[in-house]
C-alpha cells in the first residue's frame, strides 16, 4: 500500500492542486474494486481486490476538463458525490 499512498499524493499534486480542478474535488482516496466500485467491469489483468484511485466529484466535469482512467499504473475511478457537509 505505499506505494499506492504515493500514486495517491502524485495524482493530487497534479490535479487536486490544480487551479482548473481544484472545484470539482471531494476527495481523493484508495480503495479496493470490489468494495469502492462493485459494478465497475473488470480488465482481463484485474482483480476485484485490486487498488484504485477512488476519485469524488462535487459536480461532473465540462467537456473540456479530462482527467485519466489509469495514473502511473493504478487505475482511477470517480463517482459524483456532490458537497458532503457535517452536521453540528
Amino acid at each position: 500500500m505505499p506505494e499506492a499512498k504515493e500514486i495517491q499524493a502524485a495524482f493530487m499534486a497534479e490535479y487536486w492542486e490544480n487551479a482548473q480542478f481544484k472545484e470539482y474535488f471531494t476527495s481523493v482516496g484508495i480503495s479496493n474494486i470490489s468494495i469502492g466500485f462493485p459494478d465497475a467491469k473488470l480488465e482481463p489483468t484485474e482483480s476485484p481486490s485490486d487498488l484504485v484511485l477512488a476519485v469524488h466529484l462535487v459536480k461532473p466535469l465540462p467537456s473540456t476538463l479530462v482527467l485519466p482512467d489509469r495514473y502511473k499504473g493504478m487505475r482511477v475511478s470517480y463517482r459524483v458525490t456532490g458537497v458532503i457537509h457535517f452536521l453540528a
